[in-house]
């Protein structure tokens, strides 16, 4: 529990679990766990500093899966998280010299940020590399793995820009 702190009013419902590890999670005021969230920063080679770590007023809805230790993710203020969101940290790829030789998959971390005031509807997947800018918006069912510009709606798998959101 060393490594797990909470701010000032934070709600973490039913059936939650948070597995920390070296990479530490933090989870800033107001925030919202709701049923089913798991926030994993446990694995073997996990880092310092590269943990969970979300700013205040976060809504984490239904059966959402943060996975990291290497690389870590990182929320700003506001974001609220649709059910059955998964945010995971690492990217794989496979090495292979030929197609008779086995394979051998090479992983490793690389931070996720979302800034403040992002969105992120249903059954969304976010992996390693991946930077939302604020006030963006992340269509149901879309597959994000890179750059989101601030004030932007995307969606699809690849994500892509649909438009751009107005600024008041």
């Amino acid at each position: 529990m060393d490594s797990i702190s909470f701010g000032k009013s934070v709600y973490v419902d039913k059936n939650c679990r948070l597995h920390a590890s070296r990479a530490a999670i933090e989870l800033r005021n107001n925030n919202r766990l709701k049923r089913r969230v798991y926030l994993s920063t446990y694995v073997s080679d996990a880092c310092k500093g590269e943990g969970i770590k979300t700013g205040s007023g976060c809504w984490i809805g239904i059966n959402i899966i943060f996975n990291t230790g290497i690389g870590g993710i990182f929320l700003g203020d506001n974001v609220l998280i649709a059910p059955n969101v998964v945010i995971v940290s690492y990217k794989g790829e496979f090495k292979l010299d030929s197609l008779t030789e086995e394979s051998e998959l090479i992983h490793h971390g690389s931070s996720i940020h979302i800034g403040d005031n992002v969105i992120i509807y249903a059954n969304v997947v976010i992996g390693g590399g991946a930077n939302i800018g604020a006030n963006s918006i992340i269509a149901a069912g879309s597959v994000v793995t890179g750059d989101v510009a601030p004030f932007s709606f995307v969606g699809g798998i690849p994500a892509k820009k649909i438009r751009d959101i107005k600024r008041d």
